[in-house]
C-alpha cells in the first residue's frame, strides 16, 4: 500500500482546516451522509482514523467508537483532537483486527482509504471487517470516483506533492515519497465490494467526484 506514508499523514492532518472548497465540500458530504447512516446505540469501527475528523462526528452520533490506525503519528493526532470520553484508540493493521468476531454495530472507512490498498489488500480489509460486523451491521466506505484526480491534484498541490494520473490510479510525489490513491467507476467499485462478500451493497453518489457505499453483513 502507501509508501513512506508516515511523513504524509503528519502533512494531511496539520492542512485539511485550510483544503480547497471542493475537498471540503465532498468531507461535508461523507458527513451527512453519517449523520443518516450511524445510530445512537451504536458501537462503531472507525478505519483509518487519521486526524480525528470523522472520530469527533461519531463520538456525537454513536454510543462508542473505536478508532484504529496503523502509524503512531496518526494514532498520537487521533487521542489529540478526538478525547471525548466514549472514544478509544488503537494502534493497529486493518487488515488485522484484534477484535472478536462480531462486535461492532457498523464500521467506516472514509476519504478514500480503501484507494490506497492494492486489490488483495483491498478484499483483506473487506473481509476483516466483514468480521467484527454483528450480522446485519453495516460499512460505510467512502471511495474516489473515476473524475476525482483533478481534485487530487489540488490536494497534494498543498502538501507539496506533485501528482500523475495513471490507469485510475494517482500517483503523489514528494522527493523519495511516493504513495497511491486509486479511482473507481461505480461499476468497477460494485465489482469490488460484492467480492468483499457483503449480504449487500448500495452505492450513491454522494458528491460530484466521490462514491459511499453501505456494506450490509
Amino acid at each position: 500500500m502507501y509508501m513512506n506514508k508516515e511523513a504524509y499523514l503528519e502533512d494531511i492532518g496539520q492542512w485539511f482546516s485550510s483544503a480547497p472548497l471542493e475537498i471540503q465540500n465532498m468531507m461535508a458530504a461523507e458527513e451527512n451522509y453519517l449523520k443518516e447512516g450511524i445510530g445512537l446505540e451504536d458501537t462503531v469501527l472507525e478505519c483509518g482514523s487519521g486526524n480525528g475528523r470523522v472520530l469527533n462526528l461519531l463520538s456525537e452520533l454513536a454510543d462508542t467508537v473505536i478508532g484504529i490506525d496503523f502509524t503512531h503519528a496518526q494514532i498520537e493526532s487521533s487521542k489529540k483532537n478526538a478525547a471525548q470520553g466514549n472514544v478509544g484508540v488503537i494502534l493497529c493493521d486493518m487488515m488485522n483486527l484484534p477484535f472478536k468476531e462480531g462486535v461492532f454495530d457498523s464500521a467506516t472507512l472514509m476519504f478514500n482509504t480503501i484507494g490506497g490498498f492494492d486489490d488483495i489488500e483491498k478484499l483483506r480489509v473487506l473481509k476483516e471487517i466483514k468480521r467484527v460486523l454483528k450480522k446485519g451491521g453495516k460499512l460505510i466506505l467512502s471511495a474516489y470516483a473515476e473524475n476525482a484526480h483533478p481534485y487530487q491534484k489540488e490536494f497534494y498541490a498543498n502538501l507539496g506533492y506533485t501528482s500523475h494520473c495513471k490507469d485510475g490510479i494517482t500517483y503523489a510525489v514528494k522527493g523519495d515519497e511516493i504513495f497511491k490513491s486509486e479511482t473507481f467507476t461505480g461499476k468497477k467499485l460494485e465489482r469490488l465490494l460484492r467480492e468483499g462478500g457483503f449480504e449487500s451493497v448500495e452505492i450513491t453518489r454522494a458528491y460530484h467526484f466521490l462514491y459511499i457505499a453501505e456494506l450490509v453483513k
